[in-house]
């Protein structure tokens, strides 16, 4: 059976609320975030896979970054600006504490006060 694109969203976005319950269940604030960046960039990818004719050549290479993945997306109108600038933000936190060994706090209820639509509901 071939989906339509609104079946896979709405697919993707009941992957997503079963990922989210899973991920709430989790007690540290730091392992939280990170998964929800790596489900994040799992999510982007099935995107680029429902939407592009040769998705590999951008989700099987490791030369394309999430932000970049997120730009390809944006500029083509499949997500909107605010999906678009809370990708940013949380990559950027992600960064943060992916080079940062010494990072001793991040706020993270300040970093989801700025993200402010819910992830995942595409155009």
């Amino acid at each position: 059976m071939i989906l339509t694109i609104k079946e896979h969203l709405t697919d993707l976005v009941n992957k997503y609320e079963e990922l989210a319950k899973k991920i709430r269940l989790r007690e540290d604030s730091r392992t939280k975030f990170l998964y929800y960046h790596l489900y994040t960039e799992y999510f982007v990818n099935k995107l680029i896979e429902i939407r592009f004719q040769n998705p590999k050549i951008i989700t099987d290479k490791q030369k394309f970054t999430l932000l970049m993945k997120t730009d390809i997306l944006y500029s083509l109108g499949l997500i909107d600006s605010k999906l678009y600038t809370n990708i940013a933000i949380m990559n950027e936190v992600r960064n943060r504490m992916a080079h940062d060994i010494d990072i001793e706090y991040i706020d993270f209820k300040g970093i989801f006060k700025k993200i402010k639509s819910k992830p995942f509901f595409f155009q």
